[in-house]
């Protein structure tokens, strides 16, 4: 959603990093540093393709996010 913010609007750009950092960040267990799940924890236990979700994830407009958001998918 907020892919092109910068360091000008501070707490989008924290966002938008966090995000990016757990979705693109090979951590190879389940659970982070934190306690979190990781994203590679998370398609481990599901089975799920990583790269595949992260070509889509990439291939996501904002528009596409908004309507996730809204529920009209």
């Amino acid at each position: 959603m907020y892919r092109d913010t910068t360091e000008a609007d501070p707490k989008k750009f924290k966002l938008w990093n966090e995000a990016a950092s757990w979705l693109f960040d090979d951590l190879a267990t389940l659970r982070g540093p934190e306690g979190g799940y990781t994203f590679m924890g998370i398609c481990a236990y599901l089975d799920l393709d990583p790269s595949a979700i992260r070509r889509q994830a990439l291939e996501l407009t904002a528009a596409d996010i908004k309507r996730f958001n809204s529920g009209d998918i």
